[in-house]
């Protein structure tokens, strides 16, 4: 297991070199530290200290281009390797202190990829903002024997330093780490596979498991479990079902002070439990021809088949996870080469391995022909049915935007995106009132069994899997004036969505498809076909977004012609020797800047003023909406360059009142938290003074109630995303607050 999470100056020196180190060897490795003379045992607290403060070590030099104090600055990353529980105990208490060394060569390969891959500096070149592979980290490792629930628990805290030296320089820069935690289930199975192999050079049989994870053979179950209080913790916390970053939002929530006590203690301890257990330990079995399986022709192309089954656009990381999940303990080193060598495959990007397929391409262009070929097909329902129901419903004038526009439109094929928690389900069931009164039939169709489940309750009818289209093609669904609902379209392949749409035309079918995306570009190349067919013109609306901001993008046909001519342009690239696009910059005329006017946040009023019609309040979880993925950044993406002072006034003014009343009211920003860090920003409080600073390089983009020169349009869009949902919030506390006045 890895997890990751960025930590200050104070908390780093603090709590690896105050006692916590001594339980376990400590280390400097990359070849940043390499170059600033650091080697072997940690043990100087303030050469440690400078590190994390981004100072030479003899405290000569900055070692960053900007000094920030200790309390705002990202020091560094804590990648926390976690080894298997049967690897653990193994180690710790059955004795084999061959493992420890096999734990830390597996975390050190893996540092190593880290730093060939990810090691990264922003810097301005001729004017521009450009991210340089720099391929040289400082970290700083740290082993730990023990959970906080005092269970023999091998683990390494690997500190990536915020510091990178720029190749044929001198200089040096932050660490730009965005692509490290992009790619961190990617590393942590990565990880558990060089582990894998170094416990089978050792003699140990291993059984595989989910996730590329595996444990020794040979332990009990229930012995295992035992040794696992931590693990058990967190699950009941999270019932049956949940998500990776539910975990990891519960594993943080849950951590206890770790207890000073001396290892030696501990490990008596463990044996003493294991003896009353009866554990009987396996033994190795060394053998020199220990055959580790290489990845094949037939492994890459099975791979890459999965890849392109659900996105569009995948990267090498994703085939490497492909593989490494159906068999753990394979050597991926031979992918780059393989990946050269296929036909299928098209690179649009060499700087983040990002690749497409013809069959991809294809599939993407006869979804978006499909879908322009229904536009203004179908007739405008003008039902006086549906106003009067919009009428007497108590519901958001934006939802009753929504839904009348969804009734009214011309086209076949129409969209609603992100769309979440109470306001989706009440918006379907409205949706489904409606549609019966004016003599609709409504079917529900999902990608996979745990969306059906979720459709199907909010809809109150039986939902069906979108595969039910693929084996029955042109089947009956029921009566000729028919409404299909399709839920999470994100998720939805092309060839989903070709089967849906040829179905739906043959069947007379209106479809409705509801997905996520924070934005769509219209460029080629994007992740998924649903935010393609928004970029070429699906009528797309955002039941999220306030009514006065719920705009379509302007979707030209010269940007539609453009796309279709990009697309069939990659059909003609030899795979082997082209590459389609090293940048992907985000068009014009998709930024929230360009579609909404300066109006846009500049009354706190209007954030007090909505309609007061919610149920309930809705849980905000910043860090599944906002990601951050700059390629690039030049003079025209700062947004100081792009609009006038007085616009940029008129949104900043209440940006910081409406988002930190939310954090407030959640309890994640008050006078007792004044530090709230999510993604891709860190939120401060500290007396009057309310900041916004981009964690990837822990530059301030807001403060004192103004976007600072530092600030990029993907902030700018970023900072009004995250405003939009702190209005929401607002307005469905105050809805709650309401109802409950009613009810007295």
């Amino acid at each position: 297991m890895l997890t990751a999470k960025n930590v200050s100056a104070i908390r780093a020196s603090d709590y690896f070199l105050k006692g916590h180190s001594l339980q376990g060897d400590s280390r400097w490795h990359g070849k940043g530290a390499h170059i600033l003379g650091l080697k072997d045992k940690i043990n100087n607290q303030r050469l440690f200290k400078n590190i994390c403060d981004g100072i030479s070590p003899d405290a000569t030099k900055k070692l960053s281009a900007r000094f920030l104090k200790s309390t705002n600055r990202r020091a560094a990353t804590d990648f926390t390797f976690s080894a298997p529980k049967s690897v653990s105990l193994m180690a710790l208490v059955g004795g084999d202190e061959r493992i420890i060394k096999a734990h830390q060569l597996a975390v050190e390969k893996t540092l190593d990829l880290i730093e060939e891959r990810y090691a990264c500096a922003r810097v301005t070149i001729n004017g521009e903002r450009q991210i340089i592979n720099t391929g040289n980290l400082v970290v700083a490792e740290f082993d730990h024997i023990e959970s906080r629930e005092q269970d023999p628990h091998l683990h390494t805290h690997a500190l990536v330093m915020n510091i990178t030296k720029l190749p044929d320089s001198e200089q040096w820069y932050s660490n730009f780490n965005d692509q490290i935690f992009a790619n961190k289930k990617f590393l942590g199975m990565h990880y558990q596979n060089c582990l894998s192999q170094e416990i089978q050079k050792l003699g140990y049989s291993v059984e595989p498991l989910e996730h590329g994870q595996f444990e020794i053979s040979g332990f009990d179950p229930q012995h295992l479990e035992f040794f696992s209080k931590r693990q058990q913790q967190i699950l009941t916390r999270l019932g049956d079902y949940y998500t990776r970053e539910e975990k990891e939002k519960v594993w943080g929530s849950t951590r206890k002070s770790k207890k000073d006590v001396h290892q030696e203690d501990l490990k008596a301890r463990w044996k003493t439990d294991a003896d009353e257990l009866k554990i009987t330990f396996p033994k190795s079995k060394p053998s020199d021809d220990i055959a580790i399986p290489s990845t094949t022709e037939q492994d890459l192309k099975q791979a890459v088949d999965d890849c392109s089954e659900r996105r569009n656009t995948f990267t090498q990381e994703d085939i490497e996870k492909n593989i490494l999940t159906k068999t753990p303990s394979k050597n991926i080193s031979q992918v780059p080469k393989l990946i050269k060598s296929n036909n299928n495959l098209i690179c649009i990007s060499e700087q983040h391995r990002k690749f497409t397929t013809q069959t991809g391409v294809q599939q993407e262009l006869t979804a978006i022909k499909l879908m322009l070929s229904r536009q203004n097909k179908v007739r405008k329902i003008n039902n006086r049915k549906v106003e009067k129901h919009l009428e007497r419903n108590h519901i958001t004038q934006n939802q009753k935007q929504a839904l009348a526009s969804t009734f009214q439109t011309t086209d076949q094929f129409i969209a609603w995106k992100n769309i979440r928690g109470k306001r989706k389900s009440s918006s379907l069931l409205e949706f489904k009132k409606i549609a019966a009164k004016i003599g609709f039939q409504v079917t529900a169709f999902a990608p996979n069994s745990r969306e059906r489940k979720e459709l199907s309750q909010n809809l109150g009818i039986k939902a069906n899997t979108i595969n039910s289209l693929k084996g029955n093609k042109y089947q009956e669904f029921g009566q000729s004036r028919q409404f299909w609902v399709v839920s999470a379209a994100h998720l939805l392949s092309s060839s989903d969505i070709i089967s849906l749409f040829e179905n739906a035309i043959e069947q007379k079918a209106r479809v409705l498809l509801i997905g996520n995306n924070k934005k769509v570009s219209q460029i080629s190349f994007t992740d998924n076909t649903f935010k393609s067919l928004q970029s070429v013109g699906l009528k797309t609306i955002s039941l999220n977004q306030p009514s006065r901001l719920n705009s379509q993008s302007k979707i030209t046909p010269d940007i539609t012609q453009n796309k279709i001519q990009e697309l069939e342009k990659l059909l003609t690239i030899n795979p082997n020797t082209s590459q389609a696009s090293k940048t992907t910059n985000i068009e014009k005329e998709s930024l929230i800047h360009t579609q909404y006017n300066s109006q846009t946040f500049k009354s706190t009023d209007n954030a007090q003023n909505k309609t007061q019609d919610f149920e309930g309040i809705s849980n905000i979880d910043f860090n599944t909406v906002i990601t951050s993925n700059t390629s690039k950044i030049n003079e025209e993406n700062l947004i100081h360059t792009q609009y006038d002072a007085d616009f940029l006034k008129s949104i900043a003014e209440n940006i910081e009142e409406i988002i930190s009343t939310a954090l407030e009211d959640i309890g994640v920003l008050d006078n007792n938290n004044q530090v709230f860090e999510t993604n891709p920003f860190t939120f401060y409080k500290q007396e009057d003074t309310f900041s916004i600073q981009r964690n990837s390089d822990s530059i301030e983009i807001f403060k004192n109630g103004e976007f600072t020169p530092d600030t990029t349009l993907e902030d700018f869009e970023n900072i009004q995303e995250f405003t939009l949902i702190a209005m929401e919030h607002i307005e469905e506390s105050q809805s709650e607050n309401l109802n409950r006045g009613m009810r007295r």
